[in-house]
């Protein structure tokens, strides 16, 4: 089989005007819902404006000094949502919901909005309920050093128990916490500072032996098969299923078909193969003798863009940036029960990066099967996914126009004089047309659905890495 590099001007080639008919648009059916939670809307949410001031009080007896306003008929005290009386001035006879500023004030709850996908209505309980947990009348065992830990479960389990429908309609904490204690046990324990007990599915990671090779990364892994979902339910099968376009990872699938591009050859190149471009996978911090579970969320995956030199890989310097930083980095990494899940963050990939700087995704992340060995990790059944943006498209056909027309003699500037319009913008567009159309928006940091205004494209990369000393 004929190698065939994975370079800008391979893909370029295919997009000669009147080849293929460029698709365009968007329309957003999924969310965050059918997969993992974005963790980024839990650090982004804020609580909607009339959330009240205090997101732990519920009531209480307490003397308010506000003005209630309330409509009712009959006869008697109107009270306040949530729990105890509140006195104040108020206006109306009867049984009516008082509104008004003072100690007794209820909070409106995990403050839900209509349109919140599961994933923002998942983020916002979450925070609703550790702010209860870690107030002063429910859980004696947390506070503002441990509220997190109940943030973590709950994200953890919400999309396998359906509680965030039935708790953003809570308004107060009496409400949420009984609830919350009841059916998730661990929450309870938290709560409580009870002991609690591990989970029978959650298998940890063998201790990392001593001597393991922790290479000047730290250890590490390179990627030795990559391929893309063909159609949803292969992405489905992949573990896409944190994407929220519709394309759902697919974009590339038809560009890579075309071409007959194997991408497992693009990561695992033969001697003298200058266009090949492996991917190596570190892990920093990771002590001998500790597990999975042992250091969950201490550790940092990192990617680095490699090279195969005189029948070795090396980590290219370009993976590097100003004063050494790494560019890929994910602090926070989860590598309990023997699963690594990275959190949302950008990242660039260095395919073709000495012409084109990279393809840089927004909020990727990688998930994956996680072992240790003495020679590194290895990642089974593991994704990479994020979005590329139109104008990170954009930015990247400049680059090339700019390298162009510096160095005319590199053989792909020919090639893409014969095809790009020399409009950065209308060749965006062409491309994305072949990858399907737009699929999702990107607010802040935050991918989101969408039925109009799309300005990204749902990537997903199906990978396994093995454990390899750098």
């Amino acid at each position: 089989m004929t190698r065939t590099a994975l370079t800008l001007s391979t893909l370029l080639l295919l997009l000669t005007p009147g080849c293929i008919p460029a698709g365009g648009g968007g329309r957003g059916d999924d969310d965050c819902a059918d997969g993992e939670i974005c963790e980024s809307d839990v650090e982004t949410l804020q609580p909607p404006a009339d959330a009240g001031p205090d997101p732990t009080r519920d009531g209480g007896e307490g003397e308010g000094e506000g003005e209630g306003e309330g409509e009712g008929e009959g006869e008697g005290e109107g009270e306040g949502e949530g729990e105890g009386e509140g006195e104040g001035e108020g206006e109306g006879e009867g049984e009516g919901e008082g509104e008004g500023e003072g100690e007794g004030e209820p909070r409106q709850g995990p403050g839900c909005q209509p349109g919140d996908s599961n994933a923002v209505r998942c983020a916002r309980v979450c925070e609703w309920i550790g702010a209860c947990a870690a107030g002063p009348d429910h859980c004696p065992a947390v506070d503002a050093d441990n509220e997190g830990d109940i943030v973590d479960y709950c994200l953890d389990t919400c999309l396998r128990l359906p509680i965030a429908e039935l708790i953003c309609q809570h308004s107060t904490c009496n409400q949420t916490i009984p609830f919350v204690t009841e059916a998730l046990v661990e929450a309870d324990m938290l709560c409580n500072d009870d002991d609690v007990p591990p989970d029978p599915l959650c298998v940890d990671t063998d201790p990392l032996p001593a001597g393991a090779v922790n290479g000047i990364v730290g250890l590490s892994s390179r990627v030795v098969e990559l391929t893309v979902p063909r159609d949803p339910d292969e992405a489905d099968r992949f573990g896409c299923g944190d994407l929220v376009g519709f394309n759902r990872g697919t974009a590339l699938a038809t560009l890579i078909d075309i071409a007959a591009i194997d991408l497992d050859e693009i990561v695992n190149p033969l001697p003298g193969d200058v266009n090949g471009h492996p991917i190596i996978l570190a892990l920093d911090r990771w002590p001998a003798g500790r597990t999975g579970n042992d250091v969950d969320g201490e550790v940092a995956l990192q990617i680095f863009g490699g090279l195969y030199l005189d029948g070795e890989y090396h980590i290219d310097d370009a993976s590097f940036g100003d004063g050494g930083a790494i560019r890929n980095a994910f602090p926070g990494t989860r590598t309990a029960c023997s699963e690594l899940h990275t959190p949302p963050r950008p990242a660039t990939l260095l395919f073709g990066h000495t012409f084109t700087g990279g393809l840089r995704l927004e909020s990727a992340r990688v998930n994956g099967e996680l072992a240790l060995t003495q020679r590194g990790f290895d990642l089974y059944s593991a994704t990479l996914t994020g979005y590329l943006t139109r104008a990170e498209l954009i930015n990247l056909l400049v680059r090339v126009q700019i390298n162009c027309a510096e160095r005319p003699d590199i053989p792909e500037c020919e090639t893409f004089d014969m095809i790009l319009s020399g409009d950065p913008a209308q060749d965006a567009a062409l491309i994305v047309g072949i990858m399907g159309g737009y699929d999702t928006r990107i607010i802040g940091d935050t991918p989101e659905p969408c039925e109009a205004d799309c300005d990204a494209v749902s990537m997903c990369f199906a990978l396994s890495a093995s454990a390899d000393a750098f």
